[in-house]
């Protein structure tokens, strides 16, 4: 044969993306005339060892392919596509293809694969001597990549955290589906890409009012530019800074614990938006030039673990997220908060499943933050052992073991001195300085009815399963118990409630009440008259008890000379011995006292202003006193050591002293009182009514403000009652009002009312058939009409409907009357305008007629908007002052009329409003 004795080493095969034309020395050579046809998607090799085929990702990246065949070269997979250019059907290669306008494409009847390199028919079944596509059955894992190759077989590409054959083997494999975090859990993730813009998606629960959801900073301190979202005293809150300040987005409600909640947080340049379980949305925008947000540190989720408080201060709480985070999604690409399976994870720490926890149940009140404890809290591993040495009567094998976790664990005995022959009643505390839980633990005795000589015990205990970390006011272990008893505002009626040095609280009540928790009204319409001194007078209190060891004094008084005596009570008549003085020295205030080792003496800061009332407030506990002037400094001193206990005999003498002989020499006053002295209060005592009720001297009543005698401001008989620059008026019966200005009231008749007003506080309501007491549909009027006094700010007033589909809503909101219509169709609210949380009683008309709705205050214009929807369909139930489930409203209501019907709210179990009650 022609050309059958080319030596084939010494050519170059030119490599074509089509087969090799006839002419080819090789394709006539005796090895291709004894081997099969070769198939046209391959082409030979002119390297006579066969080439190592490599599968991997960058081929796949590329679209190259490669397989191999056994032929009787070496060959290539051919780039030979669909779609490549041609001149007629012999240029197209590919079964079943042809040459259609200078393209290769599939004949009629078939149709091209994915990777147009074969053309397989629509219809026909593939033979069973055919190979088959194995790809097509998908036998790979989801992750990862299927390439089919010849004889029917295939092979899988892994994603990077998977290996074997099907990559179904995880490398890595899954701790948590969805991510609990304890408080001290945190994911670290590569920065944010937020230099224009980002998004963040996130569905949470949490179990605690404060916790970090994600945090992203410029600088390590905390300086510059940052973003977080975070729990914020059960609110959520967005912030950013561009570095034109902070930006701070907060949700309208609190998070619900336990509950799942959907949050979206979106920045576009300057402007910020967060958005509430679907709801509206919160916009801001950042103030200044600066629109871009540069971040060049790690995003840490959960928690930032840093000492850097800049940084809390950044966020709004250095609290830990305590919850669970099932779904993530920033710049909505899904984040999977698992290490190995998203490359942006560069750490996790105790991050676990979510399940149910000890904190789960909420076990910590008043606020507190409860804090998981975990197995790998607690200390693992050894036991501390306590050999004790061998005494007569006494088994030499007796050993005390108490169980301590922990690596390096110690312990620390001490033995009750009252059993010094036993240690049972030893405490042995675990101490161990890298366990962050270690607890005393009280030695208790058992034995072991197995052993032979009964001869050790053992000291168990349960760790304990959660920690809550109490605000500063409270302590206990679930923070239950109060460090300041007036937290819960125990004193009634406008009562100052003030913290005794020595433990405990005292209401200072205002003028017209007694009581300990000034509850009880003095019906009385008694004049208040208050003592004036001219600098010789004074009036004789008894001497003051209980006041060895600690004391709380309070007075209340006017100035028209920069010196005087306010008070004085000595021990003896010779001006020796204990003493306390209050002075005006050169017009500041001077607190000493002597319990017989050394005086304290203790100037306020601050001036004390002529021809204004003031309140002046000392206290004493041991040898420390305290002194302040209105709301100003509290100036602090001492006693001399050692003596503690004050011991006081004489009288107790206010604005002057009977004798000045009487007067300690150390006390530094030596001239009376120029000024008035509107109140005492000492400890838990009031001293009402000095000028009437106390013995005096050389005093008269002073006439003046708040309460001059030409001008009362309390009308129609109402006797005016001082309050440091202020008062109240005490009104006569049957009337009310700020200045007891108004009436009872009229009925629509003109009638006098005589019903008085009820008392709502927040929590109770009142629950009346409405029309009858059956359900009503299509009402097209409703009115309300009343007579209302308070001073707080929010609360429902009444409410008519059936449940959230429909209802008519009367309620206060920021202190402004809102009525609020809602039907299937259509919602409204009317709002007044102007508030009326100013203790005053207001006239409030409410009404709904057809497509009408009105709202009136006093004797102000009505507001009016008009509505499609004209009906309005009832369960029969009306609620006033509250209702199941909303919070009430905290006043005085009377004079209920709804729909042309009074209430009868005196009849009701209910207490009533006193005069100048809210």
């Amino acid at each position: 044969m022609v050309n059958t004795d080319f030596p084939v080493k010494r050519f170059t095969a030119v490599q074509y993306t089509q087969p090799a034309a006839a002419i080819s020395p090789l394709s006539k050579s005796t090895r291709h005339l004894l081997g099969p046809e070769p198939d046209p998607r391959y082409y030979y090799t002119h390297r006579a060892q066969q080439e190592s085929i490599t599968i991997d990702r960058e081929n796949l990246k590329h679209g190259i392919a490669a397989a191999s065949r056994p032929t009787p070269a070496t060959i290539r997979v051919v780039t030979a596509l669909l779609g490549d250019l041609c001149t007629d059907d012999k240029d197209c290669t590919i079964s079943n293809s042809e040459c259609v306008n200078g393209g290769c494409l599939c004949s009629e009847g078939f149709s091209e694969t994915s990777d147009r390199q074969e053309c397989f028919a629509n219809y026909i079944t593939v033979a069973p001597s055919e190979d088959l596509r194995a790809c097509i059955s998908y036998p790979c894992h989801s992750s990862s990549t299927c390439i089919d190759l010849p004889s029917s077989t295939f092979v899988c590409i892994c994603h990077p955290n998977y290996t074997g054959l099907l990559c179904d083997e995880e490398i890595n494999k899954r701790e948590y589906d969805i991510p609990s975090f304890d408080g001290k859990s945190y994911v670290r993730m590569s920065r944010l890409k937020a230099y224009h813009k980002f998004s963040i998606e996130i569905e949470f629960k949490t179990y605690a009012d404060n916790g970090i959801i994600l945090y992203n900073q410029q600088k390590n301190d905390g300086t510059g530019d940052f973003v977080s979202l975070a729990i914020v005293d059960g609110y959520v809150q967005f912030r950013y800074n561009l570095g034109n300040g902070p930006v701070i987005l907060t949700s309208p409600e609190k998070v619900t614990m336990k509950n799942y909640h959907r949050i979206a947080a979106k920045r576009y340049h300057k402007d910020g938006v967060l958005i509430f379980n679907d709801g509206e949305d919160i916009a801001g925008q950042s103030q200044g030039i600066l629109k871009s947000l540069d971040l060049t540190q790690d995003t840490f989720i959960g928690n930032v673990p840093t000492n850097y408080t800049r940084v809390y201060e950044n966020i709004g709480t250095n609290h830990g997220l305590l919850g669970c985070i099932r779904k993530l999604k920033i710049n909505r690409f899904p984040i999977d908060l698992h290490i190995g399976n998203d490359k942006d994870i560069l750490e996790t720490y105790r991050v676990k499943e979510c399940r149910e926890n000890a904190c789960g149940n909420l076990p910590c009140e008043n606020g507190a933050t409860c804090q998981p404890i975990f197995e790998e809290d607690l200390c693992n591993g050894k036991e501390c052992k306590a050999h004790r040495k061998h005494k007569k009567n006494k088994n030499k094998n007796e050993i005390n073991i108490v169980k301590c976790k922990g690596k390096n664990c110690q312990m620390i005995e001490k033995n009750n001195k009252k059993h010094k022959r036993s240690n049972r009643h030893g405490i042995k505390r675990c101490v161990n300085e890298e366990c962050e839980y270690d607890y005393d633990l009280k030695y208790e005795t058992t034995f072991d009815n197995d052993n032979i000589n009964n001869n050790y015990g053992i000291s168990t205990y349960s760790p304990p399963l959660y920690k809550c970390i109490c605000p500063p006011q409270f302590t206990g272990i679930n923070c239950e118990e109060s460090l300041d008893p007036c937290l819960n505002e125990p004193c009634q009626h406008g009562a100052t409630c003030d913290i005794l040095p020595q433990g405990g609280y005292v209401c200072k009540c205002p003028p017209g009440r007694t009581g300990d928790h000034c509850e009880i009204l003095d019906g009385e319409l008694n004049e208040f008259l208050i003592p004036q001194f001219t600098g010789d007078g004074f009036l004789e209190l008894p001497c003051l008890e209980g006041v060895g060891k600690a004391f709380s004094i309070e007075l209340w008084f006017l100035t028209r000379a920069t010196d005087g005596l306010l008070l004085y009570n000595g021990q003896l008549n010779n001006g020796r011995g204990d003493f306390i003085s209050l002075n005006l020295v050169h017009g500041k205030l001077q607190f000493r006292f002597n319990l017989g080792s050394g005086i304290a003496n203790i100037t306020s800061p601050d001036m004390v202003s002529l021809d204004t009332w003031h309140c002046v407030r000392i206290s004493r506990l041991g040898r420390e006193g305290l002194l302040q002037l209105d709301e100003g400094t509290i100036a602090r001193g001492f006693s001399g050591n050692p003596l503690a206990e004050l011991n006081l005999e004489m009288p107790l003498y206010i604005g002057g002293v009977k004798h000045w002989r009487e007067v300690h020499r150390l006390a530094g006053a030596w001239t009376g009182l120029v000024g008035g002295v509107q109140r005492l209060m000492v400890n838990d005592r009031t001293y009402q009514n000095l000028a009437v009720n106390f013995t005096q001297h050389n005093t008269d009543i002073y006439d003046g403000l708040p309460c001059p005698s030409n001008e009362n401001p309390c009308h129609n008989g109402g006797v005016c009652l001082p309050l440091l620059n202020s008062y109240l008026c005490k009104c006569a019966s049957s009337y009310n009002g700020l200045h007891c200005e108004f009436f009872m009231g009229y009925d629509v008749s003109g009638g006098e009312i005589s019903d008085r007003p009820v008392k709502f506080d927040g929590d109770n309501f009142l629950q009346f058939k409405h029309r009858y007491g059956r359900r009503r549909k299509g009402q097209q009027s409703n009115k309300f009409e009343l007579r209302l006094r308070t001073t707080y700010p929010d609360g429902m007033i009444a409410w008519i409907g059936r449940g959230k589909i429909e209802h008519l809503i009367l309620s206060l909101h920021n202190g402004y009357v809102v009525l609020t219509y809602k039907s299937k169709n259509d919602e409204i609210s009317l709002r007044s305008r102007d508030k009326i949380d100013d203790g005053v009683f207001h006239h409030i008309k409410a009404a709904r007629r057809r497509k009408a709705t009105i709202i009136q205050i006093d004797d102000q214009l009505p507001i009016k908007v008009t509505t499609e929807t004209t009906l309005l369909t009832t369960n029969g139930k009306l609620f006033v002052g509250g209702k199941p489930g909303h919070k009430g409203i905290k006043g005085c209501v009377t004079d209920f009329i709804v729909d042309k019907r009074r209430l009868p709210l005196t009849r009701r179990k209910i207490e009533f409003c006193h005069d100048n009650d809210v």
